[in-house]
């Protein structure tokens, strides 16, 4: 057998730089912009990419894929991307004002201002009282959370898997929480938000009624603001949660907060699983999962999908 030698050379080469830039990415504090010039060996031209992405590396690994056709399994590190979270927590406000007459609500716009991904696991007690306004002066992002959920006494936070998981301790490991499902294999590759969604919506029917034919489609208008059109989720998992997925999709994507209200008083009407809102009829069980992927700002939008 012939092995192409130079040719595992060139790729061992290129890979290897880039866990080089990883590191000065990190030690540098390189936020969205960066070129990257792999030397493939003497006689041979180099290869140059330009990135300009949230996520440098995992943008480099997807044009190295493209521009070679190599299959290349790449994650961000979770150490990293905890660090960044954490760093997101220190930011410093000047001021935050939020007339929002909800806790999540005012937790997205934080977020949304902040640039914080955050995931929500709310417990929706239907309870009809407002939340009371939020003005904030000269804090961080930490205290600001905090002070939120303060008058929502059932509510914690936490850095994990590389956002800031806002959840209500009682649900985290209940049964009847459908976050808390399992789902035996999942991967996505090249994937956007919203095809990510739709596969993760066919994984959980699929694991709840596996002898049943899940037909029909989905669609959405192109080009987008939000990013959600934008090839860039590639991952896959074994035995993971549905919350665990939700997370994994929206970094990810880069630009995505995930939420999912949990109605802890009704039961769905087909499965064993709290109910999840809004609900236009608050006395209506659910039939279907419910969460929603909202986006932390405005992006170029792009004229073709890659």
């Amino acid at each position: 057998m012939r092995v192409n030698w130079q040719h595992r050379f060139r790729r061992f080469r290129i890979i290897h730089l880039l866990a080089i830039f990883l590191l000065f990415t990190v030690a540098l504090k390189i936020k969205n912009t960066a070129v990257i010039v792999a030397c493939q060996g003497q006689g041979q031209p180099s290869v140059k990419l330009s990135v300009d992405d949230p996520r440098l590396v995992a943008e480099a690994v997807k044009q190295l894929q493209e521009k070679y056709g190599w299959i290349i399994t790449y994650e961000d590190p979770r150490q990293i991307i905890g660090q960044q979270a954490q760093a997101k927590l220190d930011q410093q406000i000047d001021i935050f004002d939020s007339e929002a007459e909800s806790g999540e609500e005012q937790l997205i716009e934080l977020a949304q201002r902040f640039q914080i991904p955050i995931g929500i696991e709310w417990s929706d007690t239907r309870a009809k009282k407002s939340a009371p306004s939020v003005h904030l002066r000269k804090t961080t992002v930490r205290e600001a959370i905090r002070q939120i959920l303060q008058q929502h006494p059932n509510h914690e936070f936490e850095v994990r898997d590389g956002i800031v998981y806002i959840f209500s301790p009682s649900l985290l490991s209940d049964g009847r929480n459908f976050l808390n499902l399992r789902i035996q294999e999942f991967s996505l590759s090249n994937a956007n938000l919203i095809d990510a969604s739709h596969k993760l919506r066919l994984a959980i029917s699929l694991s709840q009624s596996p002898g049943l034919n899940y037909g029909g489609g989905y669609g959405y208008g192109t080009p987008r603001d939000d990013g959600f059109d934008k090839n860039n989720i590639s991952f896959s998992g074994q035995n993971l949660t549905v919350r665990e997925i939700l997370t994994k999709i929206a970094v990810a994507n880069g630009n995505a907060l995930w939420i999912v209200r949990l109605i802890p008083s009704q039961m769905m009407t087909n499965y064993s699983f709290f109910v999840q809102g809004p609900l236009s009829d608050e006395y209506r069980n659910a039939t279907s999962f419910i969460w929603q992927f909202i986006p932390l700002g405005k992006v170029p939008s792009q004229s073709k999908s890659r």
